[in-house]
């Protein structure tokens, strides 16, 4: 609810709790330039353990098992060469790794064993293990996004990430860090990256999917049961540790947007009632619009690939989606009948331009209105009778409306 700079850090994805849960360590940046901070959660102390120039560039800590130590990459901004430092927080010390790739390494898991370092690979969008002892590099997968949190099994034995750096349906897979194939042991709704992460006995791997973080138990790198859901979020969770305890933190990846309900009183314009009601269960909020009998909200999720109608006599959700084409559902608008919600649909190419359609809440079944060429931002009156949209032109040609 405060400021985040006013707590000492400015970028909450970059949080990571100690697996022991007492501490958290952040990057702080600064016009002197940047470098890692810890502060204990107990008294609220903080202090600066690493510090670096302009030229340098670090990336999100990991830490020890024990809690003991910190590494993070650095990297030269002018001659774009990476190390990775290892920091003992009780003596001080630091060790550094050069990091054998043309790339950024961000860092993110560290074996118990201390022997080896999970990273992402920037540049070529791989995961990779980088050996500790003599530096010598093993890739994973050469197909993730760059900024996906990924995890080592706690014997070491496994690697559990989310496969593929373009949006779409995201599988969850587990392979062995000795090399071989990969096992795709669940999957995330697309648009989605499920940043999964293993659990401190090794028995299960928690995972972000649309509807909250969902859990797969394992033994042996596989799956030995069903998933579950164990905790259902109306936004997308950005995996940050394991604690000992058997916790896992996940901090917010994008400013959530929710509805809320507040009854008004007509003659004066104020709030009345008992104040603002979250509509709970819903998808990331992008847009919606109140029904004509202003008994149910259609909302448009974060994905752009869905419109679902939430009742508030009910509390309950019916999602529709929109799966033939590629492309964004956007703009709902109700039927003055509230039988019907028209949306615009935006196809692949710009050039292919945009199709206002109309879905029957009843059966599911969509119909084709007509496509606006090149154009988009589709209004309806309050009759249904009328629609304003612009007409985009060449360009540097007119934009109608």
């Amino acid at each position: 609810r405060e400021n985040p700079a006013d707590r000492g850090y400015d970028n909450p994805r970059v949080i990571i709790p100690s697996p022991d849960g007492h501490r958290i360590a952040y990057l702080q940046s600064g016009p002197e330039g940047n470098g890692i901070h810890i502060r204990d959660l107990a008294t609220g102390a903080a202090e600066q353990v690493a510090s670096g120039g302009q030229t340098e560039d670090f990336m999100p800590p990991v830490w020890s098992s024990d809690a003991k130590q910190l590494a993070f990459t650095v990297q030269d901004t002018v001659t774009k060469t990476s190390v990775v430092k290892i920091l003992d927080l009780t003596t001080r010390d630091t060790r550094t790794i050069p990091v054998p790739v043309e790339s950024k390494a961000y860092l993110v898991d560290w074996t118990r064993d201390g022997r080896a370092f999970l990273f992402n690979d920037m540049e070529a969008q791989a995961l990779r293990i980088l050996a500790v002892d003599d530096g010598s590099v093993t890739t994973i997968s050469d197909n993730v996004w760059p900024w996906q949190r990924a995890s080592f099994s706690p014997d070491g034995r496994f690697v559990v990430y989310g496969y593929g750096g373009a949006l779409g349906a995201r599988p969850v897979c587990v392979q062995s860090v000795m090399g071989g194939p990969r096992h795709e042991i669940a999957q995330a709704g697309d648009g989605l990256y499920p940043h999964p992460m293993w659990s401190p006995d090794g028995s299960a791997i928690a995972y972000q999917d649309t509807d909250g973080i969902w859990v797969v138990p394992m033994a042996d790198g596989m799956p030995s049961g069903p998933e579950r859901l164990a905790y259902r979020t109306a936004s997308v969770y950005w995996g940050s540790t394991r604690t000992a305890a058997g916790g896992v933190h996940f901090t917010s990846f994008q400013q959530h947007n929710g509805p809320w309900r507040v009854e008004v009183d007509p003659s004066t314009g104020r709030a009345a009632g008992s104040g603002a009601e979250e509509l709970t269960d819903y998808p990331g909020l992008i847009s919606f619009r109140w029904s004509p009998d202003g008994r149910r909200v259609a909302l448009n999720g974060w994905s752009y690939r869905d419109l679902t109608v939430y009742s508030l006599d009910t509390k309950a959700r019916t999602p529709f989606r929109e799966l033939e084409h590629e492309g964004g559902v956007r703009l709902p608008f109700w039927s003055p009948d509230g039988n019907e919600l028209w949306y615009e649909h935006a196809l692949p190419s710009d050039e292919s331009g945009r199709t206002v359609k109309a879905i029957d809440l009843a059966t599911g079944q969509v119909r084709e209105l007509f496509t606006v060429t090149n154009g988009g931002g589709v209004s309806f009156s309050a009759d249904g009778r009328t629609m304003a949209f612009v007409r985009a032109g060449s360009e540097t040609g007119p934009v109608d409306i």
